[in-house]
C-alpha cells in the first residue's frame, strides 16, 4: 500500500514538474520571441556588425530560405551610415512609421510552431542607374546590371534596397571611360547618377587653326572658325589651345583650362598677336564712320581724337588721306552722304600685323534729290600697337 502511495505521489510530481517545465518555457519563449524583444537583438546585431545574426533576423520577400552574406551587406552598411534608420527601425517596432516601403518589421512565421517569429521584411526595388553616356556598361555591387540605353538610361530589376557600389564604363572618342559611386537606393524611383568626365562644347577660334587637348590635335577648323566637340574625355589638368600657320610658322593661342564647367558652353580661343576679321573691321569702321558727321575737317577732327586709329597720329600720312577724304563733296550742292566700308580679306602676318582689303561705297544726294553711288577698293596695313590697340599703318586705294 505504501508503495502503491509513493507511486502516486511520485507520478504526480512529475506531471507538477511537466506542468512548470512547459509553462517556463512558455514564459521564457514567449518573452524571448516577442515582437520587442526580437526588434532588440535584430539592433544589436545590425550595431554589432554581427552578419550571421542579421542574416537569421532578414527575410527577404519573394525568396525561401536565409539570405547570404551577399545580400544582406548593403542592408547592414545601409543601417551602420545611418544611425537614424536604426531610431526610425525601433518607431516603426513601435508601432510608428518605417524607413521606407522596401524595410517592414513583421510576423513572418513560427518558431517551434508556437512561438511567432519576427523579422526585418526586405522588399527588393528597381532604382535607376543615370550615366551623361549612352550604351554604358553598369555594375552593381560588382555585379553585371546591363547596359544605359540611348539617353543614358538603365532600370536595375530586383535589387536589394540598402547602399550599392555602381560602376559605369564607356567610350568616348576612342577612350575607354570609367566612373563608380556608392550609393543608398532605398526605392524604385531613386536613381544613381555617374557622371563621366566629358565635355561638350563650342569652339570658335580663327579659320584654318587646328584645336589642341592636352598636347593632342582633336580637329581643324573650316572657313568659319567655328565647330562642335561633343563628349571628349578630360582629367583634373585637362587644357585647350590651337594653332595657325602664318607665313610658313606656327603661331599658338592663348591657354586655357578646361573643366567641367565648360561644358555646353562655348570657349572662344584668342591669339594675342593676331589680327581677325573683326578686329580688322572694327578698326576699319572707326576710320570710315565718323567721316559720315563727326568728321569732315581738322578741327573736328581733333575734337573727335581721330588720329588715335593712326600709327604715329597725324604724321601717318594715311592720317591726311582720311582728311582729305572727309572734305569731299561738303559743297552747297550736296545734301547728304553716307559711307559705308565692307572688309573683304584679312591676311594675317603675325606679330599684331595684318593686311586687310576692304571696299567703300560712298553715296550722296543732290538738293535735287538725285542720289549717286561710287565704290572704291582699298588695301591697307594694320598693327597692334604696343598696348594692344590695333591701328592703321598705311592705306592705299586699289585701282
Amino acid at each position: 500500500m505504501d508503495t502503491k502511495h509513493k507511486s502516486h505521489k511520485f507520478l504526480a510530481f512529475l506531471i507538477v514538474l511537466e506542468i512548470i517545465i512547459v509553462v517556463t518555457i512558455g514564459i521564457v519563449g514567449t518573452n524571448y520571441y516577442s515582437k520587442k524583444a526580437s526588434g532588440e537583438r535584430l539592433i544589436s546585431a545590425l550595431q554589432g556588425h554581427q552578419q550571421k545574426s542579421v542574416m537569421a533576423n532578414i527575410k527577404i520577400a519573394g525568396q525561401k530560405g536565409t539570405p547570404d552574406e551577399g545580400t544582406v551587406q548593403p542592408v547592414m552598411t545601409y543601417f551602420d551610415q545611418h544611425p537614424s534608420a536604426i531610431s526610425n527601425l525601433k518607431m516603426q517596432m513601435s508601432g510608428g512609421d518605417g524607413i521606407s516601403q522596401a524595410f517592414s518589421y513583421e510576423q513572418t512565421g513560427k518558431n517551434f510552431l508556437v512561438f511567432p517569429r519576427y523579422q526585418l521584411v526586405v522588399k527588393p526595388v528597381a532604382p535607376s542607374v543615370k550615366t551623361n553616356l549612352p550604351h554604358a556598361q553598369v555594375t552593381v555591387d560588382g555585379k553585371k546590371a546591363g547596359q544605359t540605353d540611348d539617353h543614358g538610361e538603365l532600370k536595375v530589376k530586383e535589387l536589394i534596397p540598402g547602399v550599392h557600389q555602381v560602376t559605369a564604363t564607356a567610350e568616348a572618342n576612342g577612350k575607354r571611360l570609367e566612373t563608380n559611386g556608392q550609393f543608398s537606393l532605398l526605392e524604385s524611383d531613386d536613381t544613381a547618377h555617374l557622371n563621366f568626365k566629358v565635355v561638350s562644347f563650342r569652339v570658335k577660334s580663327v579659320p584654318s587653326a587646328v584645336v589642341y587637348v592636352d598636347n593632342h590635335p582633336i580637329v581643324n577648323l573650316d572657313k568659319s572658325g567655328k565647330t562642335k566637340i561633343k563628349n571628349l574625355p578630360i582629367n583634373a589638368n585637362s587644357s585647350i589651345w590651337a594653332t595657325l600657320s602664318v607665313n610658313g610658322k606656327p603661331v599658338q593661342s592663348e591657354v586655357q583650362y578646361l573643366t567641367m564647367k565648360n561644358d555646353n558652353s562655348q570657349i572662344t580661343i584668342k591669339f594675342d598677336k593676331l589680327v581677325d576679321k573683326k578686329a580688322a573691321s572694327n578698326l576699319i569702321n572707326a576710320i570710315w564712320d565718323p567721316i559720315n558727321g563727326d568728321v569732315s575737317d581738322d578741327a573736328s577732327a581733333d575734337k573727335a581724337q581721330y588720329d588715335q586709329n593712326f600709327i604715329d597720329g597725324k604724321k601717318n600720312p594715311a592720317y591726311g588721306k582720311m582728311i582729305a577724304i572727309a572734305k569731299q563733296d561738303h559743297t552747297d550742292k550736296i545734301k547728304d552722304r553716307k559711307i559705308t566700308a565692307n572688309v573683304k580679306k584679312v591676311q594675317s602676318t603675325g606679330e599684331g600685323k595684318a593686311n586687310v582689303e576692304f571696299e567703300v561705297q560712298t553715296q550722296t544726294t543732290d538738293d535735287n534729290g538725285q542720289q549717286t553711288t561710287k565704290a572704291a577698293n582699298y588695301r591697307a596695313d594694320v598693327k597692334q600697337s604696343v598696348d594692344g590697340q590695333l591701328q592703321l599703318q598705311n592705306l592705299d586705294e586699289v585701282k
